[in-house]
C-alpha cells in the first residue's frame, strides 16, 4: 500500500504545470506527455524573443479557440530545455509542432490564432466525405480551387494514399463514393482526383503514386503569381521549395495590373520548379524584408534559393528597353540555368575592427580571420534587432576578456544580417560557432549560454 501511495504522489509531482490552460513542458516530462495527449500543439520559444513576444497573445487566443477539443496545448521554455529543443531540431522561435500519431508536423503559418486553428482543423480532421451535390456546393463555397477525389469505395488502396497525401499536404481535401455525385460531375465508374475552380476542371492523368499526387496538388493550389503575406507565408515558404522568385511591386502604380498579368506568362513557364510571389511595397512591414532582400530600386525581381539562402538578382549593364516583365523572363530562366551569381549583402569592414577584445567580423574579412589555419576563431552571428543577441552581447565580451592572453584565440562577431557568406547558412540569432585551427568546418556551440559554458567549450575545441 506504501508503495502505491508513493507511486501516486511520485505521478502528481511530475504532472507538468498548467497556466492559463498551457502545460509547462521539461525534458523529463515531454516525452511522456506529447505520447499519452495525443494530439498535443506544443509551442517552442524563449523569453529573449521579440516574436514570441508577440505570439503570446495569439497563443492564448488559441487556447480559448479550442477549448472544446482534444487537443492539448503546451509550451517548453527553450532558453531553459536547450537538450530538448535541440533534440526536436528546432531551429528558430518561435516554432510550433504538432505531436499526432507518432509524428511531429511543424507549423508554418501566420503567426495569428485563427490560422493557426485553420491548420489544426485541416491536419487533424482528414478530407471531407461527400454524399450529395448539395454537400460538394458547401464544400466549395469558400474555396477558390476545391480538391475532390472520387473513389468507387473509400477503403480501396488509392482512397488511403489520397487521405494521407491530402493530410501530409494540410490540405483541406474532399473525398467521395457517391454514385450521385459522381454522375453530377459527369464521371465514368473510375478512380478520379479533381481540381474544381470556378468555369474550369483540371483531372490528374499521372501515376497513383504520393509524389505524384503531392505535385499535382501542390501546383494546382498554387497560384501562378501568389501574393506574400501573413496568410500565404506558409505556401510560399514550404520546407519542400527549392526556388522562388519575388516581385517586389507597388500596387498603387499605374501600370501594377499590367506588370501582374504578363509576370504569369514567365510563371507559367518555369511552373513546377519555381514559385512565383510577389511582396507588397506599400505594406508598411515589408521594409525589413525589402532591406534583406538587397532591393534598391523598383519594381524589382529577385531569385531566391531555398535551400543555401541566396540571393540573385540579374546582372547591370542588361538593355535599357527591356520591359519588367521580359526581366522577370529572363531571371527566371538564368536562374534555373545556373547563370546567375548571388548577390551577398556585406558592409565595410571598419579599420578599427581589431581594436577591441571582441573583433568584428564582415563578409569582407570574414574568410581572412576565421579560416586562419593558425587561430582558433569563436563567431558569433547576430541579428541587430534580435533580443536574446543582445542579451549574450555583455557574455561575449567577457568570454573575450577571458581569452585576452591567448595569442591563438580569437573571439569575434558578425551582423549576420547586415553580411552574409556563401558558405555559411545562418538560420537563427545568435548562432555560435568555432572554427579550430588548421580546419574550415565550424563547430556549433548549443548549451545554455553562460560565459562558464561557453569557455568550457572553447577550451575543449581549441586542442
Amino acid at each position: 500500500m506504501l508503495q502505491l501511495f508513493l507511486l501516486l504522489v511520485a505521478n502528481v509531482l511530475c504532472d507538468p504545470a498548467l497556466e492559463q490552460g498551457v502545460y509547462q513542458l521539461k525534458e523529463a516530462d515531454f516525452y511522456d506527455f506529447v505520447h499519452d495527449n495525443d494530439p498535443t500543439l506544443v509551442l517552442f520559444c524563449t523569453p529573449y524573443s521579440g516574436h514570441c513576444k508577440k505570439l503570446a497573445p495569439e497563443f492564448t487566443q488559441v487556447v480559448e479557440l479550442l477549448a472544446d477539443t482534444s487537443v492539448k496545448l503546451a509550451s517548453v521554455d527553450a532558453s531553459k530545455e536547450r537538450r530538448l529543443a535541440k533534440a526536436q531540431e528546432i531551429h528558430g522561435y518561435p516554432t510550433l509542432l504538432l505531436y499526432h500519431g507518432g509524428v511531429d508536423t511543424i507549423y508554418e503559418g501566420g503567426h495569428d490564432a485563427q490560422n493557426i486553428v485553420r491548420w489544426l482543423t485541416t491536419t487533424l480532421a482528414g478530407p471531407l466525405v461527400l454524399h450529395t451535390p448539395e454537400d460538394l456546393a458547401s464544400y466549395r463555397a469558400d474555396k477558390d480551387i476545391a480538391v475532390v477525389g472520387v473513389f468507387k469505395g473509400l477503403g480501396q488502396p488509392q482512397a488511403l494514399l489520397f487521405k494521407h497525401v491530402c493530410k501530409a499536404e494540410k490540405v483541406g481535401c474532399a473525398i467521395t463514393s457517391s454514385p450521385e455525385l459522381r454522375a453530377h460531375l459527369g464521371l465514368d465508374s473510375g478512380i478520379h482526383l479533381l481540381l474544381l475552380s470556378n468555369g474550369s476542371t483540371e483531372v490528374f492523368d499521372g501515376n497513383w503514386e504520393q509524389q505524384e499526387l503531392h505535385t499535382f496538388i501542390d501546383l494546382g493550389l498554387t497560384p501562378l503569381v501568389i501574393g506574400l503575406n501573413n496568410h500565404t507565408h506558409h505556401i510560399v515558404f514550404r520546407d519542400d521549395r527549392e526556388a522562388l522568385l519575388f516581385l517586389f511591386l507597388d500596387p498603387n502604380a499605374d501600370d501594377f495590373h499590367h506588370i501582374l498579368n504578363c509576370s504569369h506568362q514567365a510563371a507559367h513557364q518555369v511552373r513546377g520548379h519555381i514559385v512565383v510571389a510577389w511582396v507588397n511595397l506599400s505594406d508598411p512591414d515589408a521594409g525589413e524584408f525589402l532591406a534583406h532582400m538587397n532591393i534598391d530600386s523598383h519594381p524589382s525581381v529577385v531569385a531566391y534559393n531555398f535551400s543555401s539562402h541566396l540571393k540573385y538578382h540579374l546582372p547591370s549593364g542588361l538593355p535599357s528597353d527591356l520591359t519588367f516583365c521580359q526581366i522577370v523572363a529572363i531571371t527566371a530562366n538564368n536562374f534555373l540555368n545556373g547563370q546567375l551569381k548571388p548577390k551577398l549583402k556585406s558592409q565595410s569592414t571598419p579599420p578599427d575592427w581589431d581594436a577591441l577584445p571582441v573583433k568584428v567580423l564582415t563578409s569582407e574579412n570574414f574568410a581572412a580571420v576565421a579560416l586562419d589555419s593558425n587561430k582558433h576563431v569563436f563567431v558569433k552571428f547576430y541579428a541587430p534587432w534580435c533580443e536574446f543577441s543582445a542579451e549574450v552581447a555583455p557574455l561575449w565580451t567577457q568570454l573575450a576578456d577571458h581569452f585576452a592572453g591567448r595569442a591563438d584565440m580569437v573571439i569575434a562577431k558578425m551582423d549576420a544580417w547586415e553580411n552574409e557568406l556563401s558558405a555559411f547558412r545562418i538560420e537563427s540569432y545568435p548562432t555560435l560557432l568555432f572554427f579550430p585551427k588548421g580546419d574550415s568546418k565550424p563547430h556549433t556551440f548549443a548549451e545554455f549560454v553562460t560565459l562558464e559554458t561557453l569557455v568550457e567549450f572553447a577550451e575543449a575545441m581549441a586542442i
